[in-house]
Formats: structure tokens, C-alpha cells, sequence
């Protein structure tokens, strides 16, 4: 099973599109760690996977490697890059993945983050990059951003093996600070984006380059076996939040709801935490066999969601179809040997957006 958990929800930054330091009790981890091992050795899956999150995890560096001393099968994290080296190089390379908040070219990250926090990610990464297995850029892709300009920004850094995105809750929801017009012309102007940002990645495979973008490798390799997926990150199937004071929620973004807390680590058996299911209009669409969903949080709230949400659904089946249009001639490279089935094969049950 994997597990989100929330090592702190304290945050040293406030990004435009999430505000910094939730405001969420306790604050700080309030169980014991022996609570926490006592749950994990009663998961008997062969993988137990704990992803840090925050919060800014990386705030509390002694209680990450503590948990990382328990010896599970698989340790992922999300951080804003500050504190990458407040680990040490033995941690880091435990690591399956690390996932790095930045968005884009330097004047977009640091609009969203904070002035200089661009420069300083950098600097912090490239100290300990030779450290990190798999480094995934984790974007925010909002007004202000240009989708095709900042991936192939971040993928030609040089330090980065993916890049993935998520598109800004603040245009789905109805009480958003922008305007419809603003939010239609952003999803306009993203979609274009999109399909350029395509064509580009298949260019490059056809002269044998992968590029790491997760987003279209993972629909790409689904596509390619006829796979059905289920919810792309996992939540409310096979991921789940622990919170500070060791509740369960099938969404780390869903632990300020109370009733969505659906177990205790302190007394819940893995095995028996229940599975919960995107309902309409998701089950009814076409794609739902390969989108999965695309984002449990926002199916369940579907009526405090705006006009931003059937623009993020055109956008997600514009990036399915465009794929889909290109998988003859993939599976044609894949036969001349230009590419091969397992450039696709990459592990993205790290928090990462598959479905931005």
C-alpha cells in the first residue's frame, strides 16, 4: 500500500495558488513512531510505500529519516527544494524519487514562490543531485505560466530526469479569484500549448529520445497495452493520507474534512481501509477507462466547482486524443527498434500528475 504522510503542515513559503501553512490541527506529528510501525507492519503488501508531504516535510528533516529507519520498500518525497540538503546523501539516495516544486522559467517560479526562490532550488538541487535517483520537476501551471516554453525550460536544466504539472485549484473552483473570462482564455491558451507541447515529444521520439515528460508516458504507455487505469494518483484506491494526529483520508488534500477520515492508524488494519470511487459525471465519460478520474478531491465537491472544471476535462481529453492519434506510429518505432516498451516504464506512483 502507499501512504501519503503529513510530516508537518508548516510551510516556510506561501505560493500564490496554495498559501503557505495550512491551517490544520495539530500542526506537527502528535502519535508516536512506534504507532506508525505498529500500522505498517500491519500492511502485508509486498511494497509499503511512505511518501513525505507537507507542508514542507523537509522542515523536519530528524523526523524523515526516523521514519526512513523503519526500512519499508519505498520512500518518496515532495518538497519545495529549500531544505534538499538538510538530509543526508545516505537518505537521499534511499529515495525512489524526489519530487521538486518549481514551475517553470525563473520569472514564473518566483511569482508564484517568492523572489530568488528559483535561484535557490537550483543551487540546493545541484548540491546534491548526484544523490537523487529520479528527479521530477513538480510544476503548477496557472495564469502567468506557458505550458510549452516552461517544460522544455526545466527538461533542458539538465538536472531534471521529469517534468510533470498541475493545473492551479484556484480555476476550478466556483469561487475563484478569476474571472470566466480570464479562466476560459488560460484554458485556451493552455490547450494550444498542449497539443504544440505534443507534437514536440513525438518528434523527439521519432529520432530515439525520450523526453521525460510523465504525463504523456504514462497515458502513452497505457495506450500502447490497452490498460485500464483507475484513479491516476492512487488516492482512495491504493494511496492514502495519514494526517499529524494519525487519521486517514483517502486525499491528502482532503485531511481538513472530518468526514472523510476514514481510519486510525492506530487501530485500522490496511486491508480493511475502504476504497472509494470518482462518481458522475466521471463513470459516465468515454475516457474514464484511461483519465481515471483525474482528481478524487474534486469529483466528490463537484457542485462548489466553476466553469474551470468541464475546461480541465476538454483539456484532459484534448491530451488523451492527441496521444492517441499518435500511437500507430509509436507502435511502428517500437517494432524498427527506434523506441522500446520500456522507455515507458517508468515508476509514477510518486504523487506525481499524471492527469494535471
Amino acid at each position: 500500500m502507499n501512504y501519503y504522510l503529513i510530516v508537518t503542515y508548516e510551510c516556510n513559503l506561501s505560493c500564490k495558488y496554495c498559501g503557505g501553512t495550512k491551517a490544520i490541527e495539530p500542526k506537527e506529528i502528535s502519535y508516536e513512531i512506534e504507532t506508525l510501525k505498529n500500522f505498517l507492519d500491519r500492511d502485508e503488501d509486498d511494497l509499503r510505500h511512505i511518501s513525505f508531504y507537507g507542508g514542507e516535510p523537509l522542515l523536519r528533516p530528524e523526523l524523515v529519516e526516523d521514519v526512513m529507519d523503519l526500512g519499508l520498500e519505498k520512500y518518496t518525497i515532495q518538497t519545495n527544494g529549500y531544505f534538499l540538503d538538510s538530509l543526508s546523501r545516505e537518505k537521499l539516495k534511499k529515495f525512489d524519487s524526489v519530487l521538486v516544486s518549481i514551475d517553470g522559467v525563473p520569472e514564473v517560479t518566483d511569482s508564484m514562490r517568492g523572489e530568488g526562490t528559483y535561484d535557490l532550488v537550483l543551487r540546493k538541487i545541484r548540491r546534491v543531485r548526484s544523490s537523487i535517483n529520479n528527479l521530477f520537476a513538480r510544476m503548477v501551471v496557472s495564469l502567468g505560466s506557458e505550458l510549452y516554453r516552461d517544460v522544455k525550460h526545466l527538461l533542458g536544466l539538465g538536472v531534471f530526469d521529469y517534468v510533470h504539472w498541475q493545473i492551479d485549484f484556484e480555476l476550478i473552483w466556483r469561487d475563484s479569484p478569476y474571472s470566466d473570462v480570464e479562466i476560459r482564455n488560460f484554458f485556451r491558451k493552455y490547450e494550444c500549448d498542449l497539443k504544440r507541447l505534443i507534437d514536440f515529444w513525438i518528434s523527439k521520439l521519432e529520432q530515439g529520445e525520450v523526453l521525460g515528460i510523465a504525463p504523456f508516458i504514462g497515458i502513452t504507455r497505457d495506450l500502447l497495452s490497452n490498460r485500464v487505469s483507475g484513479m491516476r494518483c492512487g488516492s482512495g484506491e491504493d494511496f492514502y493520507a495519514i494526517s499529524t494526529d494519525g487519521g486517514i483520508y483517502p486525499c491528502p488534500e482532503m485531511t481538513h474534512l472530518p468526514n472523510w477520515r476514514i481510519g486510525e492508524i492506530s487501530s485500522s488494519n490496511p486491508s480493511d481501509l475502504p476504497k472509494i470511487k470518482v462518481g458522475k459525471p466521471c463513470i459516465s465519460c468515454s475516457l474514464r477507462d484511461t483519465c481515471g478520474g483525474r482528481c478524487l478531491y474534486l469529483n466528490i465537491y463537484r457542485e462548489r466547482t466553476g466553469v474551470g472544471f468541464e475546461l480541465c476535462c476538454s483539456s484532459t481529453r484534448t491530451m488523451i486524443e492527441r496521444l492517441r492519434k499518435y500511437i500507430p506510429k509509436l507502435k511502428e518505432l517500437i517494432s524498427s527498434g527506434v523506441i522500446s516498451t520500456k522507455d515507458f516504464s517508468v515508476d509514477l506512483r510518486n504523487g506525481c500528475e499524471v492527469i494535471p
